[in-house]
């Protein structure tokens, strides 16, 4: 009988039986997302993408004895995603990378305060910094700060190419090029797709596995602090432009 490992944030559990590993599936103390491996798959890959788990589990009847009160408690303690941790960290990112083209501009004599130019500018070019943070370091400053991880569904950080195609179709899909009134809309709607299914259209055509942990309160302080001196340092700006 095959026996399957099963990963939960960073704690590894098991060894389980197929049957066990459906049945903590339908009951979802593990979703699709859930990185699993054994029998013959030797590398982490998502349980979704595993054939016996793609199949309907209608028919399955599993006799698996109940799953201990604290594994089961852990499970439910980390949650399938978090729309709003994901959308701190993007803004994040943007608003220092927004920081550095303002003072390089500045420099040259330039200004990036012409609305819409800089708001549409900044996510474009964001989309080449990203791929190059992502394909190098794994990840940006703004998902280090919430925590947030994203890899191959083998656990290997992106690729260069990977993580250009994945910055274009966020750009595209989930910011909406940049465009003040689409991008509104667009983020609604990643947001809800997120929340109900788990999983971005972006990471899901790409196979891409989304890790998150806890933030902790210093990173959450950290943020708040520097989007307050964020706005506080923009407010001469805003006033004595108006």
């Amino acid at each position: 009988m095959k026996q399957w490992f099963y990963k939960v944030g960073d704690k590894e559990s098991g060894p389980v039986s197929q049957e066990e590993l459906l049945g903590m599936l339908k009951r979802n103390e593990i979703s699709s997302h859930t990185l699993v491996k054994g029998g013959n798959v030797y590398d982490w890959i998502p349980v979704g993408d595993l054939e016996f788990a793609a199949e309907p589990l209608l028919d399955v009847r599993p006799s698996e004895p109940d799953v201990p009160l604290e594994e089961t408690r852990i499970v439910n303690e980390i949650p399938k995603s978090r729309p709003w941790a994901r959308f701190v960290g993007r803004m994040f990112d943007y608003t220092w990378f927004l920081l550095i083209a303002g003072w390089i501009l500045a420099a040259m004599g330039y200004t990036i305060n012409q609305a819409p130019t800089g708001i549409i500018i900044i996510p474009f070019l964001w989309i080449f910094v990203e791929a190059l943070f992502m394909g190098t370091w794994g990840m940006t400053p703004g998902k280090w700060m919430t925590q947030t991880f994203v890899k191959r569904g083998d656990g290997k950080k992106l690729s260069m190419r990977d993580a250009l195609y994945r910055s274009l179709s966020v750009w595209w899909l989930g910011m909406g090029a940049g465009i003040p009134f689409i991008a509104f809309i667009t983020m609604i709607v990643a947001c809800v797709k997120l929340s109900n299914m788990g999983k971005t259209t972006w990471d899901r055509s790409g196979k891409y596995v989304v890790e998150q942990k806890k933030m902790g309160p210093f990173r959450v302080i950290a943020l708040a602090l520097f989007f307050l001196a964020f706005f506080w340092s923009t407010l001469p700006m805003i006033y004595y432009g108006s």
